[in-house]
């Protein structure tokens, strides 16, 4: 397979600046026109490597150059700063550090702007809900839930939160609405997402799994769940599903988003998963 005009000129220009091809850094292609840069023999990356796949990145157009060190590859950090890169994301033993190439303002975006967590409203065919307690908060009644997994749909993470929690299996149904909060994180400077979505019991039997975590959890009924939380967010997601729970007993539209997949794009690992009217295909039949 023959190499793309870009890859091939930065190649070039590595052999041009230093009559040989660093061996001790390998280039690739890496989405978003930019450049993924490998070390391969830690040993041996100088200062006049790194400036060299800079510049090769330059010649060829690339907008950024990324290197993620971890290990015994940290070492070289003092040298990847000192040449300009900067600190992007890390974790565990693994930092990933890059340097914007492009011409005018830098654009790569800032890591984890925000995090994920959701919460399930659990609805059995009587119409009741399924609460938990925590053991930090005893007193508040609360719907399950917790955190996104990496790669995970808020759907699927809404009903294994469930299941972790409760085992009570449910099919989730609507995104019924979504909390957008600030000032979080180390520096304040992380959003948080709180997605509420309305799941419907497929089994209604409860045995609590996190023990170390969860206190309890029964089914109760809406105007018991309003009368037991204090918590103005709480009182707020009682009347969304006040509204939910009046729609479907009048036979009305679902009210809320429908995760909807629309299949796999170019890159085979991609997946991405819409959000829409509960009742768009009603809607969008009812117009041809």
């Amino acid at each position: 397979m023959s190499l793309s005009p870009a890859i091939a000129r930065m190649r070039s220009c590595c052999l041009a600046r230093s009559g040989r091809l660093a061996s001790s850094l390998a280039a690739a292609p890496a989405p978003f026109a930019s450049v993924r840069v490998t070390v391969t023999d830690a040993a041996s990356v100088t200062p006049t490597e790194i400036q060299e796949q800079i510049g090769a990145a330059r010649s060829s157009g690339r907008l950024a150059v990324w290197v993620a060190l971890s290990g015994e590859e940290t070492a070289l950090l003092p040298q990847f700063l000192e040449a300009g890169f900067r600190v992007h994301s890390g974790g565990g033993s693994e930092v990933d550090c890059y340097i914007w190439t492009g011409r005018g303002e830098d654009k790569v975006p800032p890591y984890a702007t925000h995090t994920v967590a959701v919460a399930a409203v659990v609805t059995d065919s009587e119409g009741r809900l399924l609460v938990v307690n925590e053991h930090r908060k005893r007193a508040v009644w609360k719907f399950p839930g917790g955190y996104v997994d990496p790669g995970e749909d808020i759907s699927v993470a809404a009903a294994r939160e469930l299941r972790e929690e409760t085992s009570v299996q449910a099919v989730p149904r609507t995104v019924l609405a979504i909390r957008h909060q600030h000032g979080l994180g180390r520096r304040g400077d992380v959003g948080d997402l709180y997605v509420l979505l309305h799941l419907e019991a497929t089994t209604t039997d409860i045995a609590i799994q996190h023990t170390d975590e969860i206190a309890a959890a029964r089914w109760i009924t809406l105007e018991e769940f309003e009368a037991s939380s204090v918590h103005p967010m709480n009182q707020y997601m009682a009347g969304v599903v006040r509204e939910a729970l009046r729609r479907r007993g009048a036979g009305e539209a679902a009210m809320g988003l429908e995760p909807d997949r629309i299949g796999k794009l170019a890159d085979p690992a991609d997946k991405v998963a819409f959000l829409r009217p509960a009742d768009w295909e009603a809607v969008a039949l009812s117009r041809r």
